[in-house]
């Protein structure tokens, strides 16, 4: 599960009182990573799921972030955490 800009902000019960109640007893139980920054290749949706699921930055021409139309394949040689 991918949690589209969630950031730290709306678990400030101060700022968004009772926002995520299970999400915050979820984090209790988890492994809380903090600091992380995107590399090069990642810092975009699409872009971050395979830089996660495949291990590989997602490369395209500048400007071509969110259109993949001119790739005939996507990826064919990537080997990803779904395809074991």
């Amino acid at each position: 599960i991918y949690g589209e800009s969630l950031e730290r902000t709306y678990f400030d019960e101060s700022v968004f009182p009772g926002l995520m109640p299970n999400l915050r007893a979820l984090a209790t139980e988890a492994v809380d990573v903090r600091n992380l920054t995107s590399t090069e290749g990642s810092g975009w949706t699409i872009a971050g799921m395979v830089a996660s699921m495949c291990g590989v930055p997602l490369t395209t021409a500048p400007g071509d972030e969110n259109s993949m139309d001119r790739m005939g394949m996507f990826l064919p040689e990537a080997r990803c955490l779904g395809d074991y």
